[in-house]
């Protein structure tokens, strides 16, 4: 079997930071609906500290080469929720059963995952590389949207403990040709 043919979407990419996160490790939450620019704060949390996250002021949107973590656009200490978008065409020359990957080798913290408004799914830290097929969904034009958060408080990251989060692994696509190749 012949290597995947890669793409790799480094850049530019729009970095926007979403919200400041009030959220502590004893609060897990899933990012389903991590596009909202609304803050997740538990039921538990105070009116007055709910007040504050609201009033902090977001980070200015910026461009982005990836992999990258957000500091250069929100600040190595920001702890929140971001939205990384980047656009691309359709690659060309896609055949009837070829099938095309979009790969996702690393986040920090967790991120949610969409193209062309369509939910793929999620991923975490740790996980490792995260990959599934979206021929099916390619379009002209497309937009692929990864929104990443990173909680506030304390969190086991290893390595990653006490840095900014963001997209820090390779964001490709993978051409799986099913073609034999004739030398």
């Amino acid at each position: 079997m012949t290597s995947p043919h890669r793409i790799r979407l480094r850049g530019p990419w729009e970095c926007r930071p979403l919200a400041w996160s009030e959220l502590d490790n004893s609060h897990p939450r899933s990012l389903a609906d991590a596009s909202s620019p609304e803050p997740a704060v538990p039921a538990d949390r105070s009116a007055a500290s709910s007040a504050d996250a609201a009033t902090r002021p977001v980070p200015a949107a910026g461009l982005l080469t990836m992999p990258s973590d957000w500091s250069p656009i929100a600040g190595p200490e920001f702890r929140g929720r971001v939205q990384f978008t980047r656009r691309f065409g359709c690659p060309t020359g896609i055949l009837d059963d070829d099938r095309v990957d979009l790969v996702v080798d690393a986040v920090d913290y967790e991120a949610a995952i969409e193209l062309n408004g369509r939910p793929l799914g999620e991923t975490r830290w740790g996980a490792g590389p995260w990959r599934v097929a979206i021929t099916t969904w390619l379009q002209p034009a497309n937009e692929l949207r990864i929104t990443v958060e990173l909680p506030a408080g304390e969190l086991d990251r290893g390595e990653r403990t006490g840095k900014p989060g963001g997209l820090i692994g390779e964001v490709r696509l993978e051409i799986h040709s099913r073609r034999e190749v004739h030398s």
